[in-house]
């Protein structure tokens, strides 16, 4: 279950990412730090 929910959290960070890569999308400071304190979080709750 915990594999499930670590890939649920990542789904922001590779929706930004294609988006980045298919679309063009400029990816701003603000997106930078939002994926960054996601995996922040990914990174804690996977802690032991």
């Amino acid at each position: 279950a915990s594999f499930f929910s670590f890939v649920n959290y990542l789904n922001p960070v590779f929706g930004v990412l294609w988006g980045a890569l298919l679309l063009a999308e400029v990816i701003s400071l603000q997106a930078v730090a939002a994926l960054g304190l996601i995996l922040l979080g990914v990174a804690m709750s996977n802690r032991k």
